[in-house]
């Protein structure tokens, strides 16, 4: 079982309830635990009943508050979105009532995790299942290319069948073959109506609400980063189920040891960390260190176990990045800038690596943080002497996935500073507000934020290709949930999207033509259909 301990040392294991887990529970779901609090919880089974929520990576389990059986209450596939609730329960009282957090997940009745290959079972809290075995996730890796999904259409096979009235037989043989065919179509017919009743019926949508009664209470944020992982990872792994299923692709699958993986960790860190490095030596060992963080999540621990490797690579980034704008745009520093940027995102995105990660991030009054953030952002704007040249063609590409890769590391940092400024008492300067106002003298701030804009309204235009591909999709619900998060915490960039974008999201974007661009298959779509009608809302209803 991951430590359910969070980055900050505020959160208390219970020795009681893990010995049960890891008695009751199956032993890839134990191995999977990332959180647990008690907590009162009410659905449409279960009202007011005093429990512990034990959060996975792909679930909401519930057991008794002195825990006897464990049953998967919600997997994270039929959840639409996740909120906090600004009310007093009445049926609390005292310090109790005062310091509660009332968090309403409205989730599906599905029973299945989508179509097309998609992931097991979920199981609606109408009728709580046991324990079941959950399939196995792989990794992804962040610098996928942006194919779609190509669908599958099969023909209809029109032909008639030959004539069977040679003679009377054949003429019986034919009557009563017409009518099996009436039957079947008529089986048919009842069938699909049964199937569009259970379609209706897994639509309708229902709440679970937890309210945590402890002052330190940090389910909300796990709950929310949970279940944000889930959603991109899952829909990430729709476009390469196929390669990682593959029998060549386990086959080289192995685990290394701790031991041989710190041995080999220290080697790559004392090249990285080496004077006089060439360009292209640089290059290849963060590709090298990118790929080891893919394949074993425990050198994304080793890497914020080390003091030095968090600074070198901001500070490698402001360098190579600062060398690309002063009109010396040239390829290789874009590509180094793009894969120090998939690095960082890498190590910041969800496992559970302690308070390191923490300490690493606030050290000498979150300097190296706010260096990160002020070198990540850039002008959108491509200046080149030649803006007819092969060369300023290729640079444009590179600007733009260099723009992608910042949107999602920005995200990250943004639901990091999210989930550590919702913990009560402490006592550190890590928020979204802090982000915002870091950045909010960056001269190329609002240009930076106006382009992520644009970008949502080109992949949701009529003009542009339906559907997106799971990667696209992804990218959307980041920079959706990022500009969301950035109107509301900061004045100058609402003022400005609302007031130079407002008619392109007016024109261009109709929210009757998000299914098309976000299929229903994809474990994402119903999430950022909500994202983004937050952000329209936002947007066109100021005004």
């Amino acid at each position: 079982m991951a430590s359910p301990v969070s980055d900050t040392p505020l959160c208390r294991r219970n020795s009681k309830l893990e010995t049960f887990l890891k008695r009751t529970a199956q032993r890839d779901v134990y191995e999977r635990v990332r959180y647990y609090e008690a907590c009162v919880v009410v659905s449409e089974e279960l009202d007011k009943v005093f429990m512990h929520a034990v959060l996975t990576d792909d679930s909401i389990y519930l057991t008794e508050f002195h825990p006897r059986t464990l049953h998967r209450a919600l997997h994270f596939s039929v959840i639409v979105h996740i909120e906090l609730i600004n009310d007093l329960p009445d049926f609390l009282s005292g310090k109790d009532q005062e310091q509660s957090l009332h968090i309403r997940v409205v989730h599906t009745h599905a029973k299945d995790v989508g179509k097309h290959g998609s992931r097991n079972n979920g199981s609606a809290l109408t009728k709580p299942q046991f324990v079941a075995t959950p399939c196995q996730q792989d990794n992804y890796e962040h610098s996928c290319s942006l194919e779609g999904i190509s669908r599958v259409q099969q023909d209809a096979d029109g032909s008639r069948s030959p004539s069977w009235n040679r003679d009377g037989r054949d003429g019986c043989k034919g009557k009563r073959k017409s009518k099996s065919s009436v039957l079947a179509r008529m089986k048919k017919g009842v069938a699909g109506e049964k199937e569009k009743k259970i379609e209706e019926e897994e639509k309708k949508e229902a709440e679970l609400h937890l309210y945590a009664v402890m002052l330190t209470s940090q389910i909300y944020v796990h709950l929310q980063r949970s279940w944000n992982s889930y959603i991109m990872r899952s829909t990430l792994m729709l476009r390469t189920c196929t390669v990682s299923s593959s029998p060549s692709s386990k086959k080289h699958q192995h685990k290394i040891s701790w031991e041989r993986t710190c041995h080999l960790f220290s080697q790559l860190s004392g090249e990285l960390l080496q004077d006089e490095l060439s360009l292209e030596s640089l290059y290849l060992l963060l590709q090298e260190l990118c790929t080891a963080a893919h394949h074993n999540p425990a050198v994304k621990t080793l890497f914020w176990r080390s003091p030095e490797l968090y600074p070198f690579l901001v500070k490698t980034l402001a360098k190579s990045l600062q060398l690309s704008q002063d009109r010396l745009h040239t390829a290789d520093r874009l590509l180094l800038s793009m894969l120090v940027v998939q690095t960082m995102s890498l190590m910041f995105g969800e496992t559970e690596k302690g308070p390191a990660r923490f300490k690493i991030l606030t050290s000498m009054q979150g300097s190296v943080t706010a260096a990160l953030l002020l070198a990540l952002v850039c002008d959108p704007e491509l200046k080149s002497h030649n803006c007819n040249s092969p060369s300023h063609t290729e640079l444009h590409v590179l600007q733009a996935e260099y723009l992608d890769a910042a949107s999602v590391l920005l995200f990250e940092v943004v639901m990091f500073c999210q989930k550590t400024s919702r913990i009560p008492n402490v006592g550190h300067f890590l928020s979204v507000a802090w982000v915002f106002q870091t950045l909010k003298a960056h001269p190329f701030f609002l240009l930076f934020m106006g382009y992520q804009a644009q970008r949502v309204v080109l992949a949701l235009s009529f003009l542009s290709e339906s559907p997106l591909s799971p990667f696209q999709a992804v990218l959307l619900y980041q920079r959706c949930y990022l500009l969301l998060t950035c109107m509301q915490h900061n004045t100058c960039v609402n003022s400005y999207i609302i007031t130079e974008l407002k008619e392109e999201f007016r024109y261009y974007v109709r929210k009757s033509g998000l299914e098309d661009k976000l299929p229903s298959h994809y474990p994402i779509s119903r999430p950022a259909q909500h994202l983004l009608s937050q952000l329209l809302s936002l947007v066109l209803d100021k005004p």
